[in-house]
């Protein structure tokens, strides 16, 4: 702003300077041209005077007598026909019957012309003064143009502008400084309106407006900034936000935790937190607009992670990601596989019992003491599979919290004898029993 009202200071300056000296050169020019008009038109009137009572004659031999002429002189006879000039020879000099200066003379008694060379470095003045026998005497002198005397003062005219451009150039500085050092000087937080431009004044309304209403939008997205914060550091479960270019925009220190970070800043970028394959995978797929779901294992440590897009537009701008750590839900789910297992080999173990000592029974070969032991085992496993069976829907009761835990004293004799009693029919068959 500064630079525009400068230049626009500078060049109305260097116009006015220019303008004012073209002015005062006309008119000083035409003064000049008004009184050295009057002053041959004096001269003119002076000879009239003197030569108004004599014969053309006598008037030719007293202007030929005369050598002293300061300016040129020139008799005309009422025809136009040149009887002297003070330059020149007047047998050689056409008729001056048509000159405007010669009109104007018979006409109103005076006249005056001014003719320019075509050089335009001088100009010629023409005063003629009618004489009583209608003779008309002329009287002519030259002047200098104003190119012409510009031209001959060249130097000194070159100086005077380069001094009034300087003094344009400071004036110029000093003045848009001036302008705009109040236009500076206004806090934008708080514009002094009373002691500004009132041109301003309604801009600086709009601004102070504007700052309240800036103002309290601040106020609101600080709090629901400390909102948000609150209720992301009471989270349990890891949050990052980042842009397009994985740019961390804001997290939660349970993400930190999760992840084993000690420390990042908000410029950081994801992969600065881990970058293992499921990590960059789930952030890719988040990149391409669609949602993804890992599982990372971390130092023995398990977490499941969701990526989801941020769209703007059609465009991804962004991904969130959720971050829960399943450590524990990945060790009850290996337990619950463990403890599956060994249920089933439990019940296993029986069954194969029970389909072993039946298929000795289909066999007529032995006695019924040997079936009634067959039998007595068959039953034996019955009753430890319904026990297993009740055994797990107790758990069941007891996992869901309806059944309080109760703990008893352990037989271990009968807790060996039950451990051995599913292989005595494997025994029996064996021979070593």
């Amino acid at each position: 702003m500064t630079k525009r009202i400068f230049l626009g200071t500078f060049l109305v300056s260097l116009i006015a300077i220019f303008a004012a000296a073209g002015l005062i050169l006309g008119v000083f020019s035409a003064e000049t041209e008004q009184s050295y008009t009057k002053q041959l038109m004096e001269e003119a009137r002076l000879l009239a005077v003197t030569m108004d009572y004599t014969a053309p004659e006598a008037d030719v031999e007293t202007l030929a007598e005369l050598t002293d002429f300061s300016n040129r002189v020139t008799y005309i006879a009422a025809d136009g026909t040149v009887l002297f000039d003070s330059e020149a020879n007047p047998a050689e000099m056409e008729n001056h019957a048509d000159r405007e200066e010669i009109i104007a003379a018979k006409n109103s008694g005076s006249g005056a012309a001014v003719r320019v060379s075509s050089t335009l470095s001088e100009k010629t003045v023409y005063c003629a003064k009618e004489l009583l026998d209608g003779c008309i005497v002329r009287v002519s002198g030259t002047q200098k143009t104003v190119f012409s005397l510009l031209m001959g003062l060249w130097w000194e005219i070159l100086l005077v502008l380069i001094a009034a451009a300087l003094v344009s150039l400071g004036l110029s500085t000093v003045i848009s400084r001036a302008i705009v050092r109040p236009i500076n000087s206004i806090d934008l937080k708080n514009p002094d309106i009373d002691e500004s431009y009132y041109e301003i004044a309604p801009l600086l309304h709009r601004i102070n407006e504007q700052n309240h209403v800036i103002s309290d939008r601040m106020a609101e997205l600080s709090r629901s900034r400390t909102e948000f914060a609150l209720i992301t550091e009471n989270m349990s479960e890891g949050f990052i936000i980042a842009d397009s270019r994985l740019k961390i925009l804001s997290y939660n220190s349970a993400a930190l935790s999760i992840l084993g970070a000690e420390s990042i800043s908000e410029n950081d970028s994801i992969l600065a937190l881990n970058r293992s394959e499921g990590l960059r995978k789930a952030v890719s797929e988040a990149l391409s607009g669609k949602r993804a779901e890992e599982i990372l294992e971390l130092g023995g440590r398990f977490c499941q992670l969701f990526a989801s897009p941020v769209s703007t537009g059609g465009e991804v701008s962004g991904i969130v990601l959720i971050i829960l750590d399943v450590t524990e839900k990945e060790q009850r789910e290996q337990l619950r596989r463990e403890f599956t297992s060994n249920v089933s080999h439990e019940l296993k173990t029986p069954l194969t019992v029970i389909l072993t000592n039946a298929e000795m029974l289909k066999d007529p070969s032995y006695s019924e003491p040997d079936r009634q032991r067959f039998t007595e085992s068959i039953l034996t496993m019955s009753h430890r599979m319904r026990g297993l069976v009740e055994s797990l829907l107790e758990l069941a009761r007891v996992d869901n919290g309806a059944v309080k835990k109760v703990f008893e004293p352990l037989d271990w004799s009968s807790l060996v004898q039950d451990a051995v009693l599913p292989f005595e029919a494997l025994f029996f068959e064996k021979g070593l029993t």
